[in-house]
């Protein structure tokens, strides 16, 4: 199985309105213009179907209701959809609502958040990442989970447009 044959929906009838590694000025709270390079897609949703989906069978590792932008954000684990045995994690942000909690198993096509506009947004969106972590990485010696770090997550980016499906 190579990435490139996998497509995962993540919002049914979406439309793709920011794509992955777009620059982009973004002003700071400081007043200052910075750089910053999109690390994943904005979808919005062609017919107004606002339920978000589990792209495979999972669990919710991290669930927050302020991410420090004010937008709520889902971060889901995924197991036996990338090659080598690495892990996938998507990241759902701008959330409404969600229909999940941390901890929780999902099933594919379960409905874990809401289409919304938390944080710094203009319109309702949801702005998903994904991120492969590696066996070696993803558990330690003992066979234990390591906890999601949101500061180091740009280390294991993937391109989402090779893994979603978009219709």
């Amino acid at each position: 199985m190579e990435t490139n044959d996998i497509k995962l929906t993540v919002l049914k009838d979406a439309i793709c309105t920011s794509k992955y590694g777009v620059k982009r000025n973004i002003k700071c709270t400081n007043g200052k213009t910075v750089v910053d390079v999109h690390s994943g897609v904005d979808l919005v949703s062609k017919t107004g179907n606002k339920d978000l989906l589990a792209v495979a069978d999972g669990k919710v590792i991290y669930l927050t209701h302020n991410d420090g932008t004010g937008a709520k954000t889902i971060v889901t684990a995924y197991h036996n959809i990338l090659p080598f045995g690495f892990v996938l994690l998507v990241l759902y942000t701008h959330c409404d609502g969600f229909s999940v909690r941390n901890g929780q198993a999902i099933k594919k096509g379960q409905k874990i958040a809401t289409l919304g506009a938390t944080g710094n947004v203009s319109a309702a969106h949801v702005h998903v990442s994904m991120y492969g972590l590696p066996p070696k990485v993803w558990k330690d010696k003992n066979g234990k989970y390591y906890t999601w770090n949101y500061k180091t997550r740009d280390q294991f980016e993937l391109d989402p447009n090779l893994l979603l499906h978009v219709y």
